[in-house]
């Protein structure tokens, strides 16, 4: 349409979130702006192409017929304008002040981004960060194609196949349980210990995708006793240190929180693999000097834990 030509980039970037969230907040939080910037946006926008672009339909908002028509050649083109002009854009890290999205596994976030968030400010001041939670349904892929993710960290038994991958590090898996607890004095527990056994996990695990730890076990054609799930890791050592269930975590993970709330740590059977954690990224950010530098950070903090 002749009326996008006149527009700048910022602009159609705004329009295209706007046409896909049909929400004026969530554009702005995609785009890490404030909702009043992006309705003064909308304002000029409905101005510029003498249509509402949205309508109330209900609680929801609709798009209108002229907006459905842009919104069907928009995104593309605007993604792949935007991919040829951020993939020769330098990157100078001291005076950047865009906003990465970066979402991770819960089983990472307690140690790793604490780290990865100090480096990246000390480094980048004046940037911003946006931290999230990997969706385990594997919605994240369209997040990354669409770019509201930048990047994700976390553990998976194959990483998917169409993404960008980069493995991270690998951690030995160990057991967490009470002081007290009649298998707390093992240094290690073997196969048939760790089946008698009641466990806590985090509810994502025990979905049709297979976490680490059951994927393991039923390469042997194992199953452990699951009493109680948790929908997030932080919860599961709350759990072990009242009772007699026990937690399997990776080794930094599980020393981590053994020191801080008085608990045990027995090495888990050696039936169970360690765990790799990987960095994925999509196609669209591999050139992009910005993501680039990112994901030189994220592998950098990674070593850390590696030494």
């Amino acid at each position: 349409m002749k009326e996008l030509g006149t527009l700048s980039l910022q602009s159609l970037q705004v329009l295209d979130t706007l046409l896909r969230t049909r929400s004026v907040s969530r554009t702005a939080d995609t785009l890490g702006q404030t909702q009043s910037a992006i309705s003064v946006v909308l304002r000029r926008l409905r101005q510029q192409l003498g249509d509402a672009l949205l309508v109330r339909d209900g609680n929801q908002m609709v798009l209108t017929q002229k907006a459905q028509h842009i919104h069907e050649d928009l995104h593309g083109r605007l993604l792949a304008l935007t991919q040829l002009l951020e993939a020769r854009a330098p990157f100078d890290p001291d005076t950047a002040q865009q906003t990465f999205n970066i979402a991770s596994a819960d089983c990472v976030q307690t140690l790793f981004l604490p780290r990865l968030a100090s480096q990246l400010r000390q480094r980048a001041p004046h940037i911003r960060l946006r931290l999230g939670t990997v969706d385990p349904s594997g919605g994240f892929s369209a997040d990354l194609a669409e770019g509201r993710l930048d990047a994700i960290i976390g553990n998976w038994l194959n990483p998917p196949e169409h993404l960008r991958c980069r493995k991270l590090l690998e951690d030995r898996m160990v057991c967490l349980m009470r002081p007290g607890h009649a298998f707390a004095d093992r240094e290690a527990l073997t196969l048939e210990d760790y089946l008698a056994l009641q466990h806590v996990a985090p509810d994502l695990f025990i979905s049709s995708r297979l976490g680490p730890v059951d994927g393991a076990l039923a390469r042997v054609g194992a199953r452990r006793n699951i009493a109680v799930t948790v929908p997030e890791f932080g919860l599961a050592t709350y759990l072990v240190a009242d009772s007699d269930l026990v937690f399997t975590a990776s080794s930094h993970y599980g020393y981590y929180f053994a020191e801080l709330m008085g608990l045990v740590v027995v090495e888990a059977p050696a039936e169970l693999d360690p765990m790799q954690f990987y960095l994925l990224w999509h196609e669209r950010t591999q050139r992009e000097a910005a993501c680039i530098w990112l994901r030189e950070q994220i592998m950098d903090v990674a070593s850390l834990f590696d030494a």
